[in-house]
């Protein structure tokens, strides 16, 4: 019985057990509530780099600065290497027998320019070929169109000299005409635009004028705004015009031209120079010149740079510029380069391997042509003017 009841008294508590849960409302356990999912972090803030920002603030002010620096001008001139250019090309010979030249006689000149940009100022300051010049130390009181004129005169005096010099080492006969002649016209003067280069003055109020010297003592007479009336030649019409006297920088009555005294030469030789100005270019010219109308070679088939002002006594002049002319001779591959004999130091400072040679007269340019292998001229007797 024991037995039994210790059996059945098992059997009595797991009912008791089932009842429970059923009254607990279901078979199963209840599983337990999940717990919350914890929030996603946040990314921390970006900072954004600050150099995107200044390098576009940066460019800005540098647009600015440009367009700033385009067209603010400074009291400077600059005085750059130009280039070389052959002068036996440019010469044109009618009337006489023109002998073809082997090797050449090079012209130089520099590249000038005035009242340069901010640009342009600091491209000369850091480059050693180009030197900078103050305005006032460069052209003094003068405007730029007298200094254009000036040096359309200058070119126009030169290759008179230099035909004049060629000729009389020719043996011919050169005379000299007893007329005033228009060399250049400054713009914005009262002559501008009416007379040109070449023109002759004959008369001013009526007064025949034969000399420069008879037209500028006529003019002391007036006074600036006064009207005078010009007679003039050109080609074989005679012309007059009425023209309103201005005031130069010291107040004097002029009409803006430059003037000279037309020369009679026996040869008709030409030589294009047009947009070249100045006078360095008249030993070149005489040389040149003279190898065109004499057989042989002067240059000895080389290419020669020459440079220097030549006097009407065949004497060498300063010229200036001579160490930018330097660096054109050298990149057109001179063999030699000719320079009036005060200039040959600073010639050498920018010349490279380039030998230099100093003259004072045509004569010494010639036997340093002669020293290169150039051939002599002939010689010559005097000869009448055609």
């Amino acid at each position: 019985m024991n037995d039994d009841g210790s059996r059945d008294g098992d059997g009595a508590d797991d009912d008791g057990a089932e009842d429970d849960l059923a009254a607990a409302g279901g078979g199963a356990p209840e599983p337990e509530p999940a717990e919350a999912p914890e929030p996603w972090p946040l990314p921390p803030p970006t900072r954004r780099a600050k150099w995107p920002w200044f390098l576009g603030v940066l460019t800005s002010i540098l647009v600015v600065a440009s367009v700033v620096a385009s067209f603010v001008q400074l009291p400077y001139y600059t005085i750059a290497p130009g280039d070389a250019l052959d002068v036996n090309g440019l010469v044109t010979v009618h009337g006489a027998r023109q002998y073809p030249a082997k090797g050449s006689v090079m012209l130089l000149f520099v590249r000038e320019r005035s009242r340069i940009n901010a640009w342009r100022w600091l491209q000369a300051s850091l480059d050693s070929e180009i030197d900078l010049v103050k305005e006032k130390q460069f052209a003094g009181n003068a405007d730029p169109a007298e200094l254009d004129a000036q040096a359309v005169a200058d070119m126009a005096n030169s290759q008179n000299a230099a035909k004049y010099v060629a000729f009389r080492r020719l043996g011919y006969e050169v005379t000299v005409e007893n007329k005033v002649s228009v060399l250049s016209v400054i713009r914005g003067r009262p002559a501008a635009g009416v007379l040109q280069p070449g023109d002759i003055i004959a008369s001013i109020d009526g007064t025949k004028i034969t000399t420069p010297d008879q037209l500028a003592n006529a003019m002391k007479g007036h006074k600036p705004g006064e009207q005078v009336s010009i007679g003039y030649v050109r080609g074989d019409r005679h012309r007059t015009v009425q023209l309103r006297l201005a005031a130069d920088a010291q107040g004097h009555p002029v009409i803006g031209v430059y003037l000279g005294r037309p020369l009679k030469f026996p040869i008709d030789v030409r030589i294009d120079t047009s947009d070249i100005g100045g006078p360095s270019a008249g030993l070149a010219m005489t040389l040149s010149i003279l190898d065109e109308l004499t057989p042989g070679n002067l240059t000895g088939a080389k290419q020669i740079a020459v440079t220097g002002a030549i006097g009407t006594d065949g004497s060498v002049l300063e010229v200036g510029g001579v160490g930018q002319k330097a660096v054109a001779a050298r990149h057109r591959g001179a063999k030699l380069f000719i320079v009036p004999i005060r200039e040959v130091a600073e010639a050498r400072t920018r010349a490279g391997s380039m030998p230099v040679v100093g003259v004072r007269t045509l004569a010494d340019a010639l036997q340093a042509l002669r020293a290169v292998g150039g051939d002599p001229l002939p010689v010559v007797h005097s000869r009448a003017a055609a």
